[in-house]
This record gives structure tokens, sequence and C-alpha cells, in this order.
């Protein structure tokens, strides 16, 4: 691996690991709402052009953020993850809706039945840039 190529991941990185304390502090302070609109608030004016060419680098922000997230020691599930993401497409101007989903539970939870979930993940151009298990879950709210 290049020496530019290893610069550029690790200060991504580090970016979505700064992004993820922020999102921390803020959802822990302020509740998702307020947290949600702070980090869409910290975009750098110009909007990214709704194209194929975002649309990749999105994608690539996403795998980024799942990698990163992934062997960080703390929270790290889907809210966190579309939290941080979209801090990181704001500071690019672009912009993305996050979803939450609901799987009802089927009865009383037991051992072979599934209990009630909650999923978040977020979407750009109608397009899932995290897991959205779509067929699992029901949208219950599009912010």
């Amino acid at each position: 691996m290049r020496l530019r190529t290893l610069h550029r991941r690790l200060a991504l990185a580090a970016e979505v690991l700064a992004v993820y304390g922020r999102a921390r502090l803020l959802l822990k302070r302020h509740g998702l709402p307020v947290a949600l609109a702070r980090l869409r608030s910290s975009g750098q004016g110009a909007q990214a052009p709704a194209d194929a060419a975002t649309l990749r680098r999105a994608i690539e922000l996403s795998r980024a953020t799942q990698r990163t997230l992934a062997i960080a020691p703390w929270d790290s599930r889907c809210l966190m993850q579309s939290l941080v993401l979209t801090g990181l497409l704001a500071r690019r101007g672009v912009h993305t809706e996050l979803l939450i989903g609901v799987r009802p539970g089927e009865g009383m939870p037991g051992p072979r039945e599934d209990p009630f979930a909650a999923h978040a993940w977020i979407e750009y151009l109608g397009r899932p840039l995290l897991p959205s298990y779509q067929d699992a879950f029901q949208t219950l709210a599009r912010l």
C-alpha cells in the first residue's frame, strides 16, 4: 500500500472516530432529533450534486464507517453508524435520510419466536447506504 493511500485511510478513520465522539455526546445530551440536526448542520456550504459519483463516494464512506466502527470497543450499532455517516456526508454537502424501522414481535418473545426489534439506516437518493434489511423491518420514521 502506498504511503499516500495509507495516510488517506488513517485520516478518514480519524474523522470517523471524531464524528462518532460528537454524535455520541450530542445523542446523550440532547436526544436524537437535536443530534441529527446538529450533525447535518456541519456541512461546508455547497451541496454535492445528486449524481453517480456522489453516490459512489457515499458508499465508500459507508464502508469506511462500518469498518472503522466494527473494531471500536464501544457502541457501534446501527443508530450510531447512521449518525456518524450522516455527519460525514453532511460535511461533504450530501443530504441523507435516516430511517428507523421496526419488526414487531410475534406474541411473547421465546426461544423460537422473534422478539420486537428496531433498526436504523441511512438512504441517499432512495438507496440504503448501510444495511437496511428492508424485508425484515417496516419503516416507522424517515428523518
